[in-house]
């Protein structure tokens, strides 16, 4: 008989950014199978006027047994800090997965690196924020190296484009998320 592993809420946390209310909630939950507690992590983030809504969903998910299944941050496929291998599109900019979630500051700029693993030249664009924090892409070259681009006060992930400049087919990159 499999018993249903229930998590509990040790601690939520709101964050006022200017945008909203960015909202962690940190669970843990009991596993029968490895005799082991495991940490989950929800965040949600969420105009200032719902998170008294959202803290009780979480607190509702949480006495239903369902709370794990919150959120609204889509998770990374990569870590931070780990190479993601990529594909540049040889008829247009080719977006990567998303790397790894950045917290930013007024000022940071986030550095990406970058190599090529093919014989063909290729182009990138690194995810970046504008003045305005919209998402705005950002020229990182035609060569392998390191790139700084304008990231500021925001909270996202980081992404790459990649265009092969061989006209007929793609080309593989890595960078590092």
């Amino acid at each position: 008989m499999r018993r249903r592993l229930r998590p509990h809420i040790l601690q939520i946390v709101g964050m006022f950014i200017p945008t909203g209310v960015l909202i962690f909630a940190s669970l843990s939950v009991w596993n029968p199978d490895k005799p082991a507690v495991s940490l989950i992590l929800v965040l949600v983030f969420c105009p200032v006027s719902e998170a008294p809504a959202v803290v009780k969903q979480i607190q509702s998910a949480d006495a239903a047994g369902k709370a794990q299944k919150l959120g609204q941050v889509v998770a990374p496929l990569a870590g931070c800090g780990e190479n993601v291998r990529s594909l540049a599109g040889p008829f247009g900019y080719a977006t990567s997965v998303q790397g790894c979630a950045v917290i930013g500051y007024p000022g940071y700029q986030r550095e990406y690196h970058w190599y090529k693993e093919s014989d063909v030249s290729i182009c990138t664009h690194g995810k970046g924020f504008n003045s305005s924090n919209a998402a705005t892409w950002y020229n990182t070259g035609c060569q392998d190296g390191n790139w700084l681009v304008p990231w500021g006060n925001t909270l996202a992930y980081t992404q790459m484009q990649g265009l092969s400049l061989s006209g007929a087919t793609g080309a593989a990159y890595v960078w590092r998320a």
